[in-house]
């Protein structure tokens, strides 16, 4: 029996840890589509930020190592055209209005509808409560006219699921409660606290240079008393703060469940480590090699 090659084991490898990342990217993705659509976004307007963010990231990157930006490269790393590319680079990724009103998703784009187009208004600009069905200015003419054919049934599902429209059933009529679909519980501070994982998490996983790392520690019963597993891993000061998230899970569980019924809790907790030098270091750019077509 003939052993693989050298090459074909890298070969291999390289496509394990390339079909690894697309199933890591798929988790991190599901859970991030979750959050798109409790915001009210479009998965259009999510690719419009995702090719922006690579052009910039990109550009980062040429800028380690040299003093100028390749829009080739950059086209040939992200698979982005390069008129597109320029654009980019040429707009700092900042987006019109009419650009974010194009990646609308179907439930905002009927409600901006709804708050601008002269035929659902009243005479004070404000948007009018609608009959469901029937002839004019109606929900089923403002569904067709902004819908983009998505059965009327299927966004007022979804606008009553996100407490967007109340729908008066006495009268057969649809009041509307916000300008555009984002669930209530999504708020400020909701944002705030997804800014600071993306800034704290991300840039520890993809810079081994920093001496970075994520450990996770997982542990049940936290109420019962210490996790070894935490307090051996992440040093005695996890154990003030296990004490705290005791407490509080204790109080919780006080409240909300009855004290004949004991449901196990279970606690994980993503620990963030990063070292950063006193002084920041020069940047070395490395001289960009010219390169000849030969004929």
């Amino acid at each position: 029996m003939r052993s693989s090659s050298p090459r074909g084991s890298k070969v291999s490898k390289a496509a394990a840890i390339q079909e690894a990342a697309r199933k890591s990217l798929t988790k991190l993705l599901r859970a991030l589509s979750a959050f798109v659509f409790e915001c009210g976004l479009s998965i259009s307007e999510v690719n419009s930020l995702l090719r922006t963010a690579a052009v910039q990231r990109a550009a980062m990157r040429q800028l380690e190592d040299s003093t100028r930006v390749n829009i080739s490269g950059i086209s040939a790393i992200t698979g982005i055209p390069r008129a597109e590319v320029s654009r980019i680079l040429k707009s700092n990724g900042s987006s019109t209005f009419g650009a974010i009103e194009r990646h609308q998703n179907v439930t905002s784009r009927i409600l901006s509808g709804w708050h601008s187009d002269p035929h659902f208004l009243t005479a004070v600009g404000c948007p009018r409560d609608l009959k469901i069905f029937g002839g004019g200015a109606t929900f089923e003419y403002l569904v067709r006219k902004y819908g983009q054919g998505i059965p009327i049934r299927a966004i007022i599902d979804e606008l009553e699921r996100v407490g967007a429209i109340r729908l008066v059933s006495s009268s057969q009529k649809i009041s509307p409660k916000m300008p555009i679909a984002i669930n209530p519980l999504i708020t400020d501070q909701k944002i705030k606290e997804f800014d600071a994982t993306v800034d704290s998490l991300f840039p520890n996983l993809l810079s081994p240079s920093d001496a970075a790392f994520v450990e996770k520690v997982v542990g049940t019963k936290v109420w019962s008393g210490p996790v070894r597993l935490l307090r051996s891993r992440s040093g005695p000061n996890a154990v003030v703060l296990l004490r705290e998230l005791q407490s509080k899970l204790a109080k919780k569980q006080a409240k909300h469940r009855p004290r004949e019924t004991q449901k196990v809790a279970r606690l994980s907790m993503t620990i963030v480590y990063k070292e950063a030098d006193a002084q920041l270091a020069k940047i070395s750019f490395k001289s960009r090699r010219n390169l000849s077509r030969n004929t």
